[in-house]
């Protein structure tokens, strides 16, 4: 009898595991097609379920009909299964800004309402239907934040302050700053591929606590786009009335089960536009391998190649703009980049509750430029000098973090570190100008190039900047609603430099307290409080001290410049952005007046020409849209 109720057993269990089907496929982000890892499958009748691994694959034994599909930051589904249990499907992101998952806070995925610092996301979706031509038509986008565009692809950043070309904010590329500490140019984010973007995240206040120093006054961090989960190409072409044009490609999938590539770039620039030498041309390529080692270890190789040469030109004067004369004030300015940045990232996720990562990069940048600032002028004087400058380092680094999520409190420890070294070698010389004078002799009309001045030197010298970065934060949530996050990062930098200006015969020596090596030894603390059961308020403050840039230490001066202490206390409204959604956009084109900005009142609109992406599945069309620039 026994044996035979056995037997039954076996035959009923049998039935049912023949009954079931394996469910298996892939799920993504649906505007980019990048793999989601983590998605929740859930057969809500069994109670049971899986989450897709990294490169957002999964597979499920069910006999369920309906599956449920929920990952933070994303919509929710309940989906049929298919006859042949085959499920691949994108997911789209949530409507609601505070559901939003960003990774600038800590470095790592979190919910955008569950962070103290005020962060904005630039989502893959609105940068697809801006087709900016350049980053300060995205990131001005954002509430409280203003990147004025300069001629070609120059700028320079507002971010809860005035505009400023101080060293306060830090721009990244995945994590990465884009230029050494002590090396910040308001500039930086030429050297960007905006074809290459899967979203941008801009921090509105401090970030020092993580990211050093140079985020005291906020951060612009640039997602880059990974390897698709299933294969995508496009290629397009942009342009506008005023002669910009660009071909713009990327290209993505899986090769093998393992490997995953990405690339994508531009060739673009604009020729005879509206306004005299305004003309450039940019060539940008990212490339992005991600080898999935097992199904929680991911080694991620990225390549980014920036190349730009633009004509540069002075600010209008006021005779200039109420004559509506818009000729070039110059005819030698101008800008040469050539960035270079490399990384590769370990990348494991031990658990649930715990998580790695090892990052090693490195940097090549050469810029070369005959800046509108250096120009000196006496009044009514024929003659004037600039100069001509080349700044080239090479920027090696480590990353290392991990976060680990503790039960108790539902609280999380993160631990990290980071070290560079740069080599930077800087010279600038001068050069002579003539000044073609107005009437009455108290202004200058343009500036013409007369020549070269190498033997005047006006800066020479090499230098080797090292920061070691030592960096911890804290998170608990002593009530289901309130949420306490403590940080503290310490920052050893200091440069060795040799300027060979103070050893040429005949110039003064440095005094004796101003040494060749330079050390700087700075903390930066942060706190934050987060209520999420009403408009909560979120405080956070910070107090390091920025170190100055190189050059400070090398020109010919009897002075050095000092760090100077700067707190940037913070309070944000953080309840409201979740409840008012507007659809309404304003923007203001300004114009520089010796200093002063002055909105433009009728700006010139500019007209798009284009060809909509084609991706795999090659929908075509043609689309023409307008982008207005209203007077506000």
């Amino acid at each position: 009898m026994k044996k035979l109720i056995l037997y039954l057993c076996l035959i009923l269990t049998a039935q049912s595991l023949l009954a079931q089907k394996i469910v298996h496929g892939k799920i993504y982000d649906a505007v980019s097609k990048e793999p989601l890892a983590g998605v929740s499958i859930l057969d809500p009748t069994a109670q049971q379920g899986t989450s897709t691994d990294a490169q957002g694959a999964f597979s499920l034994s069910s006999d369920a009909k309906i599956l449920k599909i929920s990952l933070l930051g994303y919509e929710g589904l309940d989906l049929e299964v298919p006859a042949n249990g085959v499920l691949n499907l994108g997911l789209n992101t949530t409507a609601t800004g505070l559901e939003t998952v960003v990774v600038t806070a800590n470095r790592g995925q979190q919910k955008r309402s569950e962070t103290p610092m005020a962060i904005d996301k630039i989502s893959s979706e609105l940068i697809r239907q801006t087709r900016a031509i350049a980053l300060p038509e995205l990131i001005s986008k954002v509430p409280g934040v203003f990147m004025q565009r300069f001629t070609g692809e120059g700028h320079n950043m507002s971010i809860r302050q005035p505009m400023s070309t101080s060293a306060y904010f830090l721009y990244m590329e995945d994590g990465i700053p884009v230029r050494p500490m002590g090396l910040f140019n308001h500039n930086g984010l030429i050297e960007s591929n905006i074809m290459a973007l899967q979203s941008i995240e801009v921090v509105k206040g401090p970030a020092s606590s993580i990211y050093g120093p140079e985020a005291v006054g906020g951060a612009v961090n640039l997602i880059t786009l990974k390897p698709t989960a299933v294969p995508t190409f496009s290629i397009g072409y942009q342009g506008d009335q005023y002669n910009y044009n660009r071909l713009q490609y990327n290209a993505g999938g899986m090769i093998g089960k393992k490997l995953g590539a990405f690339v994508g770039g531009f060739i673009g620039g604009q020729k005879n536009g509206w306004r005299e030498r305004t003309d450039y041309t940019k060539n940008a390529l990212n490339a992005r391998l991600d080898y999935y080692l097992a199904p929680r270890t991911t080694l991620t190789g990225a390549f980014a190649y920036n190349d730009y040469d633009g004509q540069e030109g002075l600010s209008l004067d006021s005779t200039a703009y109420y004559s509506r004369t818009y000729e070039a004030s110059n005819d030698f300015m101008y800008r040469r980049i050539k960035a270079l940045r490399s990384r590769l990232t370990l990348n494991h996720r031990w658990n649930k509750n715990a998580e790695s990562f090892a990052t090693a990069f490195h940097r090549f940048n050469d810029y070369q430029m005959s800046p509108n600032h250096t120009v000196r002028w006496t009044t009514r004087s024929t003659t004037a000098t600039s100069e001509k400058n080349q700044s080239v380092f090479n920027s090696y680094g480590v990353i290392a973090q991990h976060r680990q999520n503790f039960n108790f409190l539902r609280s999380s420890v993160l631990v990290g570190g980071s070290y560079e070294y740069t080599p930077q070698q800087y010279n600038a010389f001068q050069i002579d100008l003539l000044a073609d004078l107005r009437a009455d002799g108290r202004s200058v009309k343009k500036y013409r190039f007369k020549g070269d001045r190498p033997d005047i030197k006006i800066a020479d010298y090499e230098a080797q900047v090292h920061n070691l970065g030592l960096y911890t934060q804290l998170e608990v949530s002593p009530i289901e609603k309130l949420r306490i996050t403590a940080g503290l990062r310490y920052d050893d930098f200091g440069f060795d430099y040799e300027n060979f200006l103070d050893k040429k015969p005949g110039n003064p020596q440095l005094p004796a307290n101003q040494s060749q090596n330079w050390r700087y030894l700075c903390s930066a603390p942060q706190c934050g409080l987060l209520w999420q059961l009403q408009p909560g308020l979120r405080p956070s403050g910070s107090d390091p001290s920025v170190p100055p840039p190189t050059q400070c230490a090398s020109r010919a001066r009897s002075f050095l410049l000092q760090p100077q202490t700067s707190l940037f206390p913070q309070f944000r409204n953080g309840g409201l952005a979740g409840l008012v959604q507007t659809q309404t956009e304003h923007r203001r084109h300004h114009l520089s007046f010796g200093g002063a900005r002055r909105v433009v009142a009728n700006p010139p609109t500019r007209q798009l020409y284009g060809f909509p992406k084609c991706r795999a599945d090659f929908a075509p069309g043609f689309g023409v849209w307008r982008d207005f620039c209203t007077q506000s």
